[in-house]
This record gives structure tokens, C-alpha cells and sequence, in this order.
């Protein structure tokens, strides 16, 4: 792999972590593809 692939996705997890730690919706939209959806459980119920 290229260092030019490794740097860019180097850049995406640090958004990605940067975007779950602030929870920062604009970040999290900038990170993730357009038709992307996240799940998870909040409050004992899934989303």
C-alpha cells in the first residue's frame, strides 16, 4: 500500500474517532459515505 493510502485513511480514522468523541454530526457526515447508517443502542433501544 502506498504511503499517500496510508496517510488518507490515517486521516479518516482520526476523523471518525474525532467525530465519535466530540459527537460532532458535521465531522461524522464528512467521515462516513452519504448513504451510510450507523446503529447502535442508546438507552437500552436500538437505533
Amino acid at each position: 500500500m502506498s504511503k499517500e493510502n496510508i496517510n488518507k485513511i490515517s486521516k479518516a480514522i482520526d476523523l471518525y474517532f474525532d467525530s465519535m468523541y466530540e459527537s460532532n454530526p458535521d465531522k461524522v457526515k464528512e467521515v462516513f459515505h452519504k448513504d451510510a447508517r450507523i446503529t447502535g443502542y442508546m438507552q437500552g433501544k436500538l437505533i
